[in-house]
């Protein structure tokens, strides 16, 4: 048989493995001194911030996006993908940063950072998916690959940064013990170790792409799965739930909003797992497939609950970019459990159906992330024109977010301030201008809110509903609690239930026989879902009232205080007397 000497025109497996990994780590290389040059160097010389913003963000992005294309994507196509990502969220942020006079003011709440984040992070795979094949973006199974072994790469790059580091710290202790400081001497130069970090990750990155037959995110995918009818036992029980207890514990701020809106996304993250990897790989066993089709079903009630949290909150105190963040959030988990579960509804076909609708919802969130940094969706100006319309219907000042608006909403905020100066027609015009030229005067919002506790002319007696119904307390003694008693329960009892009761009540009792002074237990709203109970002695003094906060400790729910409101306690003889709400005892002083 003759041999054929003609040079094998196929490319050498092992040159492409150490090509890729001498590219990555030469990229880790040049981002390393590409952020120092920008977050060390050039925030040391340049007095204009925003360039160093938008260089930041252009860096940041461009790196991140290089690092986690190169091997599956060619080189110059990956430049060109991550470039016009940069390039992109560059201008949004930059555009949107000019909405403040400051760019540390425009960054310190960080939502114009998760915003950009979650740009970028959703839009690099479609990206990625896009420069590895014709319409790779409408394929959803390269999509979802794309995206996890995106994730998976970075915590196994980040994972082996760290061990790096770990390994250079504990070598430089090592060689301390005989007096030789030469790795603690380049730790010391400047660009060394962003150097290190860069080459580091570049090595991480490539190492695991190499190993991407025996490292597959598959393996996640399966242990998420798993947690599948976990998640749809605790919905299904708290929906089960939800008609004996009521939506009064929904109300109380935020936080209940966030906590169902997590629940929400975290079913989308199982529903995804189950219908990952096309009609083979999708979830085959029937209890599975049922748990992922009826966790579908339900998903969409944490959510939109999630919003009606939000609405009521925004109803009682108008808009700011708090209530908004929080207000799309929900919104677009709303949008992902409406459709999953209209999909599931639908018979046969619905998992590669959800496939289709998680493309459209992942372009919907890229698409609200960019909004938010333009002014279609301009989160401070949205917030002033809300606050103004309350403050024109006679809303009270002590509810308008005034130290938010001087410090935290940019020129929006200044240009509202100057605008509540000028409401005359406000009842409370006078007080409304004095609490505004403090806010602007006090810098930190702590002693804003204290100075405004101290000059209130409205009594905690006019505010605090007192039970049993009847009772009466000597005139001015409730103001004499702590004014961080005072000012927390001011915000508690302005927390109203929906059916327009204050957040708070204090219940005046002879508690223990032995005492001649006045007792009481108060109780109101954190504003977490939870509530604050304080044990109270008043005792003469000089004429007038000395309180005495002598403590209490209770596991009580926001329904109780309306229980408490509406007469449903008694007062028990125990070994002395307790409020007794429910199967709850409470004593002023446990």
């Amino acid at each position: 048989m003759p041999v054929d000497f003609t040079p094998d025109s196929r490319p050498d497996p092992a040159a492409s493995v150490l090509g890729t990994r001498w590219l990555l780590i030469a990229v880790g290389a040049v981002a390393g001194l590409a952020h120092w040059a920008v977050f060390d160097l050039l925030t040391d010389h340049l007095a204009y911030d925003r360039l160093v913003l938008g260089l930041g963000v252009a860096v940041v992005v461009f790196f991140a996006a290089l690092m986690m294309m190169l091997g599956p994507v060619r080189p110059g196509r990956a430049m060109a993908g991550a470039g016009g990502l940069a390039a992109l969220c560059a201008g949004l942020m930059l555009w949107a940063s000019l909405r403040f006079d400051h760019v540390s003011e425009f960054l310190d709440s960080g939502k114009p950072l998760v915003a950009v984040a979650t740009l970028a992070v959703i839009a690099a795979p479609f990206i990625a998916a896009l420069l590895r094949e014709r319409g790779g973006w409408r394929h959803y199974q390269l999509l979802f690959d794309t995206s996890w072994e995106s994730v998976l790469r970075y915590v196994a790059g980040g994972l082996f940064t760290g061990l790096v580091w770990g390994l250079l710290y504990l070598s430089d202790t090592f060689l301390g013990l005989v007096g030789i400081t030469i790795i603690d001497d380049l730790i010391d130069l400047d660009p060394v170790p962003w150097l290190i970090s860069g080459v580091a990750l570049g090595l991480g990155l490539s190492v695991f792409y190499e190993l991407r037959d025996y490292i597959s995110a598959d393996l996640f995918v399966q242990l998420l799965r798993l947690l599948t009818p976990l998640v749809l036992g605790v919905v299904v029980i708290f929906i089960l739930a939800l008609p004996f207890r009521g939506l009064s514990g929904l109300l109380g701020g935020l936080s209940p909003a966030v906590t169902l809106a997590g629940v929400s996304l975290a079913g989308v993250v199982l529903v995804s797992a189950a219908v990952h990897g096309g009609t083979a790989g999708e979830v085959q066993t029937p209890v599975m497939r049922l748990a992922a089709r009826v966790l579908s079903g339900v998903i969409a009630v944490p959510a939109v609950l999630a919003v009606y949290a939000v609405a009521v909150r925004i109803g009682q105190y108008g808009l700011t970019p708090d209530r908004i963040a929080a207000l799309v959030a929900a919104l677009v988990v709303l949008g992902y459990g409406a459709s999953y579960a209209v999909l599931a509804l639908l018979g046969r076909g619905w998992m590669g159906r959800l496939r289709q609708a998680n493309l459209a919802l992942a372009g919907l969130v890229v698409l609200v992330s960019a909004l938010w940094l333009t002014p279609l969706l301009n989160p401070e100006r949205m917030s002033v024109a809300s606050q103004l319309d309350r403050a024109r219907a006679g809303g009270a000042v002590e509810e308008l977010p005034l130290w938010e608006m001087a410090w935290d909403w940019g020129r929006a905020g200044t240009a509202g301030l100057a605008e509540l100066r000028a409401l005359e027609s406000h009842p409370e015009h006078a007080q409304l201008v004095a609490m505004i030229e403090r806010a602007e005067a006090t810098q930190f919002e702590y002693e804003f809110r204290q100075e405004s506790e101290e000059a209130s002319q409205v009594s905690l007696h006019e505010i605090v509903p007192l039970r049993p119904v009847g009772v009466r307390l000597p005139e001015g003694s409730l103001d004499r609690v702590s004014i961080y008693e005072r000012m927390s329960l001011r915000e508690g009892c302005a927390r109203k239930f929906s059916d327009g009761q204050p957040g708070c009540v204090l219940v005046v009792a002879d508690f223990d026989p032995n005492v001649e002074e006045i007792e009481g237990i108060l109780l109101w709203r954190s504003g977490h879902g939870s509530v604050q109970v304080l044990g109270l002695r008043i005792f003469p003094d000089e004429g007038s009232h000395r309180v005495s906060v002598i403590g209490s400790t209770a596991t009580l729910e926001e329904e109780d205080i309306q229980r408490v409101l509406n007469g449903e306690f008694e007062i028990a003889p125990v070994s002395r007397k307790a409020l007794r709400i429910g199967d709850q005892e409470i004593y002023p002083y446990n």
